[in-house]
């Protein structure tokens, strides 16, 4: 009989694959023209939410 002393709840990896896949579309490398400030309002709401839904319990994956 196995017993589990605990259960920590990652995100799945196809869900990492298609939040990789998201950050390569975003080609912030090519966003040269855009200060550190205009690109951090523009995915702050986008990775907080991440955090928020995918990241609740154990987040060093994410």
């Amino acid at each position: 009989m196995i017993t589990f002393l605990a259960l920590m709840p990652v995100i799945s990896r196809q869900s990492l694959k298609r939040i990789a896949r998201e950050v390569r579309h975003w080609r912030l490398r090519r966003r040269i023209h855009h200060t550190l400030d205009e690109l951090a309002r523009a995915i702050n709401t986008i990775v907080t939410g991440w955090m928020q839904s995918c990241g609740r319990f154990y987040r060093t994956p994410l």
